[in-house]
C-alpha cells in the first residue's frame, strides 16, 4: 500500500473516495475536505474506522491504488503495485472495442446470468473506486448505445465504466463467466482483491 507524496496537491484524479461498504463517492477540494466527507458518512453508518486519521489512511490508499508512478510513495515495508486505471484514456473506440465481444453475445441472444448474481456483481462495482462515472465525456452515446441492448428490467444502476479492462459494467455484469473469461485470455488484466472477477480469474 502507498500514500501521497504531496497530499497538499490534487492528484490525476483529484481528491475521490468511494466507500465500499455503501458504493457511496465523494470529491473534495482537498483532503482535509473529503477527509470530513467520508468521516460524517462513517459515523452515520457505523462504519470503521471513524477517526480522522484511519479514515485519512483509507483515503489515500485508495487513491493511491490507481495512481501514475510518482504520485504516491509505498509504505514502510510494502511493495507498492498501482493498477493500471485505463480510465483516465477512456474512448469511444476503446470502450467499444473492450465492450464488442459483451455486446455482441447481447444482442444473439445469449443466456444471461440470473437477476441475484447480477445483482451480486453490481454491488461489488458500486463500491470499487475503478468504477469510473462518465469517464469521458464523450463517450456518453456509446453509454446509451449499451445500455439501450440490455434487456428491460436488467439495467444495475450506478454502473459506468471499468478502469482497469475499460468495459462496459452495465454489460460485463450479465454475463457468463465463460463468456468474460474467453474475452479477456488474452489481456493481462489484473483486479482488487474484492473483485468478483478475482474469482474466476485469479488474483
Amino acid at each position: 500500500m502507498a500514500r501521497l507524496c504531496r497530499p497538499h496537491e490534487a492528484p490525476p484524479d483529484d481528491f475521490i473516495y468511494t466507500q465500499p461498504d455503501t458504493g457511496g463517492r465523494w470529491t473534495g477540494e482537498n483532503l482535509s475536505q473529503l477527509v470530513g466527507f467520508v468521516l460524517e458518512h462513517r459515523k452515520w453508518r457505523g462504519l470503521k474506522p471513524d477517526d480522522y486519521d484511519g479514515v485519512r489512511l483509507d483515503i489515500e490508499r485508495q487513491i493511491c491504488s490507481g495512481m501514475p508512478q510518482g504520485v504516491c510513495q509505498a509504505e514502510e515495508g510494502e511493495n507498492y503495485q498501482p493498477f493500471d486505471d485505463k480510465a483516465r484514456g477512456l474512448t469511444v473506440e476503446s470502450l467499444m472495442d473492450a465492450s464488442g465481444a459483451a455486446l455482441r453475445f447481447i444482442k444473439s441472444g445469449g443466456a444471461l446470468v440470473d437477476k441475484a448474481e447480477s445483482e451480486r456483481r453490481a454491488n461489488i462495482c458500486r463500491g470499487c473506486r475503478f468504477n469510473r462515472p462518465s469517464p469521458c465525456a464523450i463517450c456518453t452515446p456509446a453509454f446509451k448505445l449499451m445500455t439501450a441492448l440490455v434487456p428491460s428490467g436488467r439495467i444495475e444502476l450506478g454502473l459506468s465504466a471499468c478502469g482497469l479492462c475499460g468495459c462496459s459494467l452495465q454489460v460485463k455484469v450479465l454475463l457468463p463467466i465463460e463468456t468474460i473469461l474467453s474475452q479477456d485470455a488474452s489481456q493481462p488484466y489484473r483486479f482488487p482483491q474484492h473483485c468478483w472477477l478475482n474469482e474466476n480469474h485469479g488474483t
